[in-house]
């Protein structure tokens, strides 16, 4: 797959860049199954493409020649938005490069839009007729569009290869409302513990740690904080998890009982065995 989208990238650049002008032929198909490594099969379907697309035509008896366009060519312009304070933003450009190298004819426009009000902003847009085509989601951006109540405006197209069974159920929950997917969720972190070997030998704490319980982990905490200095301030920690909101309340929320609901702006802790985490770290 990866020798075919090779091979197919290669030949649209050389006739959009112009390497290739209209009325050259290509290379006969036994030369190019040679010279990429694929089969006469996946050639022939990587012209029939390039066919579908206007850029080449067959010739009988002769090969495939570049088309001279009828009419210039227009290019498709599709707007995307994003939220300004995204780690994935330099990831995203290089998507679109790709994106628009597999489809010469169309034109993404990235519009990153300021993270705070950032929802709101779409939602303003979208009324106004001035919406983006494409728009990236969180979890917490999806809990806004519910809370307004604006759900009807957004229309979440999720491929056929991406599903429950090729990812997980859990991440497709974030993003369900009332039997239909409001985002297709195709990026996620997990929230892994580590621990200090180094640490662990110094406090007499045997390796791998056993830790099957709540109480387990605290003792091992408290073995593991320290004032080292003497100066009756803590300033080695035995356990410290990230105070951002994508991270703790996963973490407090380990528990198999429906008890915790977060949304944009407060979470709702239904049940002692949450309680019981929260006041954990603060112990």
């Amino acid at each position: 797959m990866e020798r075919y989208s090779t091979f197919l990238h290669a030949l649209r650049d050389q006739i959009v860049t112009g390497e290739l002008q209209p009325g050259d032929f290509i290379l006969p198909e036994n030369t190019l199954s040679e010279q990429y490594g694929l089969s006469r099969v996946s050639v022939r379907k990587a012209l029939a493409e390039l066919v579908a697309d206007g850029l080449i035509e067959k010739i009988p008896g002769k090969g495939s020649r570049i088309r001279r366009p009828e009419t210039k060519q227009s290019f498709t312009v599709l707007r995307l938005a994003w939220f300004s304070t995204s780690y994935e933003l330099d990831i995203v450009n290089r998507i679109i490069e790709a994106f628009e190298q597999l489809h010469p004819f169309v034109k993404v426009e990235l519009d990153i839009l300021p993270t705070n009000g950032y929802t709101d902003a779409l939602v303003r847009s979208i009324d106004a007729g001035q919406g983006p085509d494409v728009f990236m989601m969180s979890d917490v951006h999806a809990r806004e569009w519910i809370d307004r109540r604006k759900t009807d405006d957004v229309e979440g197209y999720v491929p056929d290869h991406l599903n429950e069974k090729t990812s997980y159920p859990q991440v497709f929950e974030l993003f369900a409302y009332k039997g239909r997917m409001l985002g297709a969720p195709f990026l996620f972190s997990p929230v892994v513990i580590c621990y200090n070997k180094a640490l662990f030998r110094e406090n007499g704490i045997a390796e791998p740690p056993k830790i099957e319980t709540w109480d387990d982990l605290l003792q091992i905490a408290i073995q593991c904080t320290r004032d080292q200095g003497g100066s009756g301030i803590t300033d080695q920690y035995g356990f410290c998890f990230s105070s951002s909101y994508n991270r703790w309340p996963v973490f407090c929320c380990k528990t198999k009982e429906r008890s915790c609901r977060m949304t944009a702006s407060a979470a709702c802790l239904r049940s002692s065995a949450i309680l019981r985490r929260c006041n954990f770290a603060y112990r």
